[in-house]
């Protein structure tokens, strides 16, 4: 989807808890080095999911002149990551050292504050060990005692009490969950809702403006429009995956056989082929069932 976990900071904390466990004397210089290993696996990673489906489609679309084997892929990214590293090593002092705080790197300044506050241990290192605990005591007196409900709703204060009694509207977030939950109320009951949660499908809708094909002087042609939609309906704008067209029957596409969709949106053409029949138009992508689309093409004249 374009997207990977930055492991810098989630390194560095195991790194720093790990040294303190084990009673490590200057463990700074082995925590630096582990949070490089953990911070460099995200972009070698990124890397190669990133340009994989490119290459499968490439070979799917022309399998005489390409083929995607395991070997080339990891002798890539291996070379890929050497290479990177080996351009890190002399920028390495100017960016961490003659530069250090005069560039706004949040992630970077954090990291380092982390491993900082680790090394010296004492006062610096008990934000680090407090907000553990609070966490820690925070997920588990609500998991296993329920002492206070996750879901956190406008009526906890006068306005909200207002709002739910005279517009009947109600605002729900789920704090443990993440989940958006807007309800319109009405004498108790549940009238309208609509829920904003984190995706766990991805759903292609397609439609095309007319199915009954009529070639009569010249050809007829049909215009379709394709969106990606999680499983309630919301338009995913950041799903800007290639999908593939598959025509079957006397019809033929105007057009590539694979796009992009961009913003979560996309489209095609199709048109007659001068004869009459039954056609149908399938659009496949990797993380989604297919679609099918059915169309009834009736030409009165046969093309010479």
């Amino acid at each position: 989807m374009g997207q990977v976990f930055e492991a810098a900071i989630p390194i560095a904390i195991i790194a720093v808890g790990v040294s303190g466990a084990a009673k490590r004397k200057n463990a700074l210089g082995e925590n630096v080095i582990i949070q490089s290993i953990g911070a460099s696996s995200g972009v070698i990673v990124a890397g190669a999911i990133f340009t994989l489906p490119a290459l499968y489609i490439l070979q799917e679309s022309y399998p005489q002149e390409i083929t995607v084997t395991f070997a080339q892929v990891f002798i890539s990214s291996l070379l890929g990551g050497v290479l990177g590293i080996l351009f890190l090593i002399p920028f390495r002092k100017y960016f961490v050292s003659d530069m250090h705080g005069k560039y706004p790197f949040p992630e970077a300044t954090a990291t380092t504050q982390v491993l900082v506050s680790g090394e010296k241990g004492g006062s610096q290192a008990k934000p680090l060990l407090t907000a553990g605990i609070i966490g820690g005591l925070y997920d588990f007196i609500v998991a296993t005692f329920g002492w206070w409900n996750e879901n956190f709703t406008t009526r906890v204060c006068g306005f909200g009490e207002m709002l739910a009694e005279k517009a009947k509207l109600v605002f729900k977030v789920n704090t443990g969950a993440a989940v958006y939950r807007f309800e319109a109320v009405s004498d108790g009951g549940v009238t309208a809702e609509l829920i904003k949660k984190p995706m766990t499908k991805v759903v292609l809708f397609a439609r095309a403006d007319h199915t009954g094909l009529q070639e009569k002087s010249t050809y007829d042609v049909a215009a379709i429009r394709i969106e990606a939609r999680d499983e309630y309906g919301n338009l995913l704008s950041f799903f800007n995956e290639p999908v593939s067209f598959e025509v079957g029957g006397p019809v033929e596409l105007i057009g590539p056989s694979v796009i992009s969709l961009e913003g979560g949106m996309g489209g095609t053409y199709i048109k007659t082929t001068g004869e009459s029949g039954e056609a149908r138009l399938v659009i496949r992508n990797a993380q989604t069932e297919p679609v099918e689309l059915h169309f009834a093409a009736a030409a009165e004249r046969q093309r010479l």
